[in-house]
């Protein structure tokens, strides 16, 4: 008879059908590891090698260049859990099917820690969602938001310390994760009072107005506004002791407070000499004479009372 030379094996032993000699193993690793399944056959001529996966719904499907002993399934997700794998070995005389191998994959821990914060009493801190810290991520997964709260963010809230809790964590390829949440600190410091230098100015003469020379407070190291009250420009009367009054309003109201001072300033009388013009007059049987006084030395809406003998 014909020799068939599907019955013998190129180095002159007897062909055979493939049989597993090393099954795959079940696997059970952390999410961001990649689980290994190792199989073996005999056979002759060499089986080929096919690894088929299982979903979960009884269909095995070929899976696309898989044609090695040992298949490495890179960075499965937590949702493969339960998935099955096997190898499929063909020759000239047979198929042979190891046993399925079932994947498990773990959670990674992933930890998400607030981070300390700062404010000052009378003041609102606004959370944005990014004040935070992760660690564990792997995959170029994300954490894009924290959901954060304390009760030291109110305005209301005392001077001290208030946790900030973190939860609702936002992000990609979350759902592969534990996460544990740490809390941060919120303290609540007392608002900064700056102090207003400000001395009693000089005595002024009426009616010299108000300027930078007696309105001059200052405040060292805190920008800022001041409003004068006379402010700038105005005329007081004469008379000792006339009050100053100055609010300084800081350019940064959650830090520091508004603050006023006061300083008090003399306004001295004017001292006026009045000359008479026209004294001199030939009697012409009226009753009395007119005398002018010059008007310059008169400060607009001033009463001037003049006594004389006639």
């Amino acid at each position: 008879d014909a020799l068939q030379l599907d019955d013998v094996s190129l180095a002159g032993e007897e062909a055979s059908a493939p049989a597993v000699t090393v099954q795959p193993s079940d696997q059970t690793i952390t999410y961001g590891d990649n689980a290994v399944f190792t199989a073996a056959s005999s056979g002759a001529p060499a089986p080929t090698v096919q690894w088929q996966m299982n979903v979960g719904d009884g269909t095995w499907a070929d899976m696309p260049g898989e044609n090695s002993a040992t298949l490495t399934v890179a960075s499965p997700l937590v949702s493969q859990t339960g998935h099955q794998y096997r190898a499929v070995f063909t020759n000239s005389q047979g198929t042979a099917s190891s046993n399925p191998a079932t994947l498990t994959v773990n959670a990674k821990a992933l930890s998400i820690t607030a981070k300390d914060q700062n404010k000052y009493t009378g003041s609102t801190f606004t959370f944005w969602g990014n004040e935070f810290t992760d660690s564990g991520l792997v995959n170029s997964d994300s954490v894009s938001s924290v959901t954060l709260t304390s009760a030291g963010a109110d305005a209301s809230a005392a001077a001290g310390t208030y946790e900030i809790v973190p939860s609702n964590a936002a992000g990609t390829g979350l759902e592969n994760y534990n996460i544990t949440y740490a809390n941060g600190t919120m303290t609540v410091n007392e608002k900064i009072t700056p102090s207003i230098i400000w001395l009693n100015p000089a005595s002024i003469i009426y009616p010299s107005a108000l300027s930078s020379l007696e309105l001059n407070a200052m405040v060292i190291g805190v920008p800022g506004t001041f409003a004068y009250a006379p402010a700038v420009g105005t005329i007081l009367d004469a008379g000792n002791n006339q009050n100053l009054h100055v609010v300084f309003t800081p350019d940064d109201p959650a830090t520091y407070n508004t603050v006023s001072a006061d300083v008090q300033i003399n306004v001295l009388k004017q001292s006026v000499i009045l000359t008479a013009q026209g004294v001199n007059k030939i009697y012409d049987g009226a009753a009395k004479a007119t005398v002018s006084f010059p008007s310059d030395f008169i400060h607009q809406g001033d009463d001037v009372v003049i006594n004389y003998d006639a």
